[in-house]
């Protein structure tokens, strides 16, 4: 079986290829991971790894001299080019004993050659560690080169290699590496072998240069790359502009992600971003991800403390278990939508406007909105947050609840007009509900025990009030409950 190898480079720090790639992991389930920013590597952080083994890696060997030795002839120093050989102490019989600059030193072996008295060894030197971490989406393997260290290139090939023996060993077919910033030799280590390329970039002068650099780079070594503009919509135009300098370099921009506070949120837990509550970049991502053939969704992880979603399991030597999908959304990877037609969801997101941490008789004056997953199925609560909603303008709240795929709306009262314009979301609406605690109301929806009642709402947005509902008997994607 073939192993493919996607390798995710910037040009540049700071543009969001780490969260892309601990995505990506999160989106397929079960691959082989690979963080080969030697230098500052961090994938770990957000993919809680456990350790499982950790090896040294020699640095480049250095020139000792053993002063005993020495006979103070200073031919080493007339050989070195690099001026490592420096006197150090006085002969007894004239001269100086030598010894080596550590700094300065290549390790040509160049002096341990000719020195004519055999006083002059090379010594390894101790170069980093790399290690193998287990997380739930599959083997990490990252790396810490030694400050000022040098042979980042090696230590990279290292990683690599030990990634591709161990997908092979379990046998996975996908390889997901977190290339290093820049173009210099560990980005070209990184790319050796690989074979697709996931340029990340962002809507910035130095975002486009450094990434028309690395581009130049991928060429030269053949491999197919592919576009992704992370946060494009901080500045469309230039955004633009760079998708048609993508177009004249016949490069297929594939992603076009937008800035998002849940990317940031997902750093300080340390969980990939999938495993927070769906949000507009989940929603470009999941685009993105398909189009690249990749398959999903793999399993959640919920993050550190909180209450939150925790998808199936891997399987062995598969990609991930039933397709839960990411935290707030079931219907991430491929199939139908929740609530189609002859479709039953283990996952409904529910929201609910709040005054005072309970229900608010009034939809669009509410405190914050309390949004609750939960799966219909086994009638549990699997997550819970709050946000503040935005501004109370016409159309502006069904917009906002339809861009985080909520699927149901448990209300005081609102208007007739509100009411239509989350119909037409595709948003089902549980009107007259009692002023309780957003839990008690999930759980008595869930039992279907919700009834309605009157609408609470003033109407003041000049529409008639909306019908009451009838009692609530059924989850929405079609199943009864008795």
């Amino acid at each position: 079986m073939g192993i493919t190898e996607w390798v995710i480079i910037s040009g540049k720090g700071g543009t969001g290829k780490t969260s892309v790639t601990a995505a990506l992991a999160a989106w397929v389930g079960t691959s082989v991971i690979t963080d080969a920013d030697v230098d500052g590597a961090n994938l770990e952080l957000v993919l809680r790894g456990e350790r499982v083994q950790e090896g040294q890696f020699a640095g480049r060997p250095r020139a000792v001299i053993k002063p005993a030795l020495c006979t103070a002839c200073g031919r080493c120093a007339d050989l070195c080019r690099f001026d490592a050989v420096i006197p150090s102490t006085p002969h007894p019989d004239g001269g100086m004993i030598m010894q080596i600059d550590a700094q300065s030193c290549e390790g040509c072996n160049l002096c341990v050659r000719f020195c004519p008295e055999g006083a002059i060894r090379l010594v390894p030197t101790d170069g980093g560690v790399w290690r193998q971490a287990r997380t739930p989406w599959g083997d990490l393997f990252h790396a810490r080169l030694e400050p000022g260290g040098e042979n980042s290139g090696k230590l990279v090939a290292l990683l690599r290699k030990q990634a591709r023996q161990q997908a092979g060993a379990a046998g996975l077919d996908l390889m997901l590496t977190d290339g290093p910033p820049g173009s210099g030799c560990p980005v070209i280590a990184t790319l050796t072998g690989a074979q697709q390329v996931l340029l990340v970039t962002e809507p910035t002068p130095s975002g486009q240069s450094d990434a028309e650099r690395v581009l130049t780079l991928c060429r030269h070594f053949r491999r197919p790359v592919r576009l992704v503009i992370n946060k494009f919509d901080l500045h469309p135009t230039r955004a633009a502009g760079m998708e048609a300098w993508a177009r004249s370099l016949d490069l297929p921009v594939v992603g076009r992600l937008p800035y998002d506070q849940v990317v940031p949120e997902a750093i300080r837990q340390g969980v990939p971003v999938l495993s927070l509550p769906w949000s507009p970049w989940h929603e470009a991502f999941a685009a993105m991800a398909r189009d690249l053939g990749l398959p999903g969704p793999g399993p959640t992880v919920a993050p550190r403390g909180t209450v939150g979603t925790v998808g199936a399991a891997p399987t062995a030597g598969g990609r991930g278990g039933p397709p839960a999908g990411p935290a707030g959304r079931p219907d991430a990877g491929p199939g139908p939508r929740p609530g189609a037609q002859g479709t039953t969801p283990d996952r409904v997101l529910i929201a609910i406007p709040l005054a005072g941490g309970r229900l608010s008789p009034h939809f669009g004056h509410a405190e914050e909105f309390a949004f609750l997953e939960a799966n219909p199925v086994t009638g549990t609560i699997l997550g819970r947050t709050r946000l503040s909603p935005p501004s109370h303008e016409p159309g502006v709240l069904p917009r906002w609840l339809a861009d985080r795929s909520t699927q149901v709306v448990i209300t005081g009262g609102l208007g007739g007009l509100v009411n239509d314009l989350l119909g037409q979301t595709g948003i089902r609406v549980i009107l007259g509900s009692p002023g309780r605690r957003p839990d008690d109301l999930v759980t008595d929806f869930l039992a279907g025990r919700l009834a309605a009642g009157t609408n609470a709402c003033e109407h003041d947005d000049g529409s008639p009030a909306p019908a009451p509902a009838s009692p609530h008997r059924q989850p929405p994607g079609g199943r009864h409950v008795p």
